[in-house]
C-alpha cells in the first residue's frame, strides 16, 4: 500500500459498525476524529480506539419445533444490550407444555450474543370451554 501524504489541518472522521461505538477511556462515543499536526503527527493519537458492542443488531428467530408459530414482540430497531424480547404464540395460541405460560424470552448479550430458552416451546390451539 503506498504512503500517503496528508495535508496540514487534515481531519479524518471515523465511525464503528452499527451496534457498536468507540469506548475512549470508558466513555462511549459514537465517531471520534484526528486532525493532521504541522509536524505531521496525529492529534489526539494516531490509533483508533477499540469499538465495543452497545446494542444487539436483530433478535435470533424461534427455531421451529413442529408447528411452532411464535412471534417476536420487537419494533425493529437494534436492542440495548440486557434488554429482553417477548416472544409470543400468534393467535392466542398457548404453549403446549404450560397453557399458563404466556412468552419467551431472548436477552441481548455482549458482542451481538442473545439468551435463548434451551428449547422453543410448541404453540397450539386452545379451545375455550362453553
Amino acid at each position: 500500500m503506498p504512503d500517503v501524504e496528508w495535508a496540514y489541518q487534515t481531519e479524518l472522521y471515523y465511525k464503528c459498525a452499527p451496534a457498536r461505538a468507540f469506548n475512549v477511556s470508558g466513555t462511549i462515543q459514537q465517531s471520534v476524529s484526528m486532525s493532521c499536526g504541522w509536524d505531521k503527527q496525529w492529534t489526539p493519537a494516531d490509533t483508533l480506539p477499540h469499538c465495543s458492542w452497545t446494542h444487539c443488531e436483530e433478535p435470533p428467530e424461534p427455531a421451529p419445533v413442529n408447528f411452532t408459530q411464535l412471534e417476536r414482540v420487537w419494533d425493529g430497531e437494534m436492542v440495548e444490550l440486557d434488554v429482553t424480547i417477548n416472544y409470543t404464540c400468534i393467535r392466542r395460541q398457548k404453549f403446549l407444555s404450560d397453557f399458563g405460560l404466556d412468552k419467551q424470552e431472548a436477552t441481548c448479550r455482549r458482542e451481538n450474543k442473545w439468551d435463548t430458552p434451551p428449547q422453543w416451546l410448541q404453540c397450539v390451539e386452545s379451545k375455550s370451554p362453553k
